[in-house]
């Protein structure tokens, strides 16, 4: 279930397949569940792979060894990379005298109009209407330890704004 890493450190074994959940797993329940979500799985190496993610109602996407390091990269941005601008807005959050939790539909209805829409079309505030002085105006009332992730989310906005 490592997306890294392809069949070939199964070796010696005949048999050596990738099996990799696009989806968080948490140990009990809530992870055995998500499994049988109708996830799409990262496959490769041997034909059960494929079936075992259509027995657990999912989709499985043949990865090839030449695009996997990109493909888990992706995967990281997607979880643990939102995860922890979360983190930054909990933080944040915590400033202003708001808690994480007042911020949560704001983060699910961005990532539902990504969804229906496309990242491009989806991106709303400062950078999509091209505000600098509200941009400037953040970055003044941040810690400096706050900067860099901050920064980091303009530069990947503007490039959203930018076509890609």
């Amino acid at each position: 279930m490592a997306g890294a890493l392809g069949p070939d450190v199964l070796a010696p074994h005949e048999r050596r397949a990738v099996l990799h959940p696009l989806v968080p797993l948490p140990a009990g329940p809530a992870g055995a569940e998500r499994l049988l979500s109708g996830v799409t799985f990262g496959v490769a190496g041997d034909p059960i792979a494929a079936t075992i993610a259509g027995v657990l109602g999912g989709r499985a996407v043949e990865i090839r060894d030449e695009v996997r390091a990109t493909y888990h990269a992706a995967a990281t941005v997607a979880a643990n990379h939102v995860v922890a601008t979360l983190g930054q807005v909990a933080r944040l959050a915590e400033i202003a005298g708001l808690q994480l939790g007042d911020f949560l539909p704001l983060a699910r209805a961005a990532l539902d109009d990504v969804a229906r829409q496309g990242p491009e079309a989806a991106l709303t505030g400062p950078v999509a209407r091209g505000d600098w002085g509200t941009v400037a105006c953040h970055l003044a009332s941040l810690p400096a330890d706050e900067h860099a992730g901050y920064l980091g989310g303009v530069a990947l906005a503007l490039r959203l704004t930018r076509g890609g």
